[in-house]
């Protein structure tokens, strides 16, 4: 649903990293900028329990935490990839998805 509890961390070209969540359905989008970090870069969110985690690396091995919040969110969750061609100089942009993993923790 469009007001659903949601969590997403991307990669702007205007903004660096961006976190985005929503702990209430119906509730305020949070958004927090890191532009310290750019493209390219790789994304990790995590969820165990009811905390989410938001972690960037410059090379998939190490990685820094860059958020974390406890949300309550549903048991069963919708997972997705998400890119948009929008760059502020109207040209198109190229993302590559590498070593996507999907799991359940134990």
């Amino acid at each position: 649903a469009p007001d659903a509890r949601q969590a997403s961390v991307l990669i702007t070209e205007g903004n660096g990293v961006e976190l985005n969540w929503r702990g209430n359905p119906g509730g305020a989008t949070q958004r927090q900028s890191l532009a310290n970090y750019a493209a390219p870069s790789w994304l990790r969110l995590t969820r165990e329990g009811g905390v989410v985690t938001g972690e960037v690396s410059s090379d998939g091995s190490g990685w820094t935490r860059v958020w974390q919040s406890t949300l309550s969110l549903a048991p069963t969750l919708f997972v997705g990839l998400a890119v948009t061609s929008a760059t502020t100089d109207g040209s198109r942009s190229t993302v590559m998805f590498d070593n996507v993993d999907l799991r359940a923790l134990p």
